[in-house]
């Protein structure tokens, strides 16, 4: 069983600084992921491309906690499994891409840094082990967040940032097609266009 936590509105720079002086030998990687997203009764289920020729499928339950209980298996190809979802009427609602870096620790936690198209960095810290989680929350002196892991997704960032409503149907959340969502923007443009101009510059590199 892994445990999870996610954080809004976070400082990457200082979180990375004081990770790096707590851990001499973090495991650092960087890919840029796509996942295809299911709803299922009160289930989350996900197929994704990890970007580092990994594809899993993730059972996420317990969702309106502030703290999900994740299962996830390896599966050997991305679009069988979601033709295999969709004949048992389990349809994608949509894909997404986002870039991440993954920093994983002695201890074993993992820290991922992600970024959706036009968006700073959030995290998600994860661990099999809930006493080594909440441990490296202290350390890293964030505060977890009250509202349920559904509460806080892009839709969530999208809103506070740009004031993006949440009932706007954009479709696909992909790099390519981000620039569409200006004409939904209500403040902060400039900063959206600069956030995915360096977002592009990053995918290049990968």
């Amino acid at each position: 069983m892994k445990y999870e936590l996610r954080f809004l509105n976070i400082d990457a720079d200082i979180i990375k600084k004081t990770l790096n002086s707590l851990d001499k030998k973090i495991i650092k990687q960087k890919a840029l992921l796509r996942w295809d997203s299911f709803d299922y009764k009160d289930k989350f289920i996900r197929v994704r491309d990890e970007g580092n020729g990994k594809i899993t499928l993730t059972l996420k339950t317990n969702l309106n906690s502030s703290q999900p209980i994740s299962k996830t298996i390896f599966v050997n190809n991305y679009n069988s499994t979601i033709e295999i979802l969709k004949n048992i009427d389990i349809n994608s609602k949509y894909r997404v891409e986002k870039i991440r870096e993954i920093w994983e620790l002695n201890n074993k936690c993992i820290i991922n840094f992600d970024m959706f198209p036009g968006l700073p960095y959030y995290i998600e810290v994860k661990s099999n082990n809930k006493k080594s989680l909440m441990t490296l929350i202290k350390d890293l002196n964030l505060t977890i967040d009250p509202r349920k892991h559904s509460d806080m997704g892009a839709d969530t960032m999208y809103l506070d940032l740009y004031n993006i409503k949440k009932n706007i149907q954009i479709g696909d959340l992909t790099f390519v097609n981000a620039k569409k969502f200006k004409k939904y923007i209500k403040k902060n443009n400039t900063l959206f266009e600069k956030i995915l101009k360096e977002q592009l510059e990053t995918i290049k590199r990968l």
